[in-house]
């Protein structure tokens, strides 16, 4: 059995700025992480090709949450409890809006939030009326295929990951 340390807090307050600069440096480190996803498909000679590529993050359990909220529809209950109603999920669009919310900020200018893109791929019906972010999302369902979401939201799940799993072990 481990022995359970006491800190005096004469001995907290010593230690506190490097502390601090931790706690803040792992702040950072939730934007900062980022893993290149490169979209490859078959070429004329049937050899996999890069079609485009753009960087992800991972996102925050706030982020998640938010997303969940947006494309969950909620019934209550007859004692007034409000619970998800699965029938009414929107899966393929939240996974949609969370690899546009995943994607760092110029790649999403450059790929999902072009103008150019949503023109070409978006009947003026399915985007006039909706906000940039599910423009975006419509024009991530429009050039990945189901297979390649889940894979990328698996690399965006995994970024992280990886350091507090060994952490938790010590």
């Amino acid at each position: 059995m481990e022995e359970k340390v006491e800190y005096s807090p004469a001995e907290i307050l010593s230690n506190e700025d490097a502390l601090l600069r931790g706690v803040l440096r792992a702040a950072e480190d939730i934007k900062g992480q980022t893993r290149l996803i490169r979209v490859k498909r078959p070429g004329a000679n049937g050899e996999p090709e890069v079609r485009f590529e753009f960087g992800v993050r991972g996102l925050t359990d706030q982020e998640l949450d938010e997303l969940q909220q947006r494309y969950m529809e909620y019934d209550r209950t007859r004692s007034g409890i409000m619970i998800p109603d699965m029938s009414k999920q929107h899966a393929a669009k939240q996974r949609s809006m969370e690899i546009y919310a995943a994607t760092v900020d110029e790649d999403r200018a450059r790929l999902w939030d072009s103008k150019k893109l949503q023109e070409a791929l978006l009947s003026p019906g399915e985007w006039k009326d909706l906000d940039n972010a599910r423009r975006g999302a419509a024009v991530v369902d429009h050039v990945l295929y189901a297979g390649e979401k889940a894979d990328i939201i698996d690399v965006v799940e995994k970024i992280g990951n990886v350091e507090t799993r060994q952490l938790a072990k010590n």
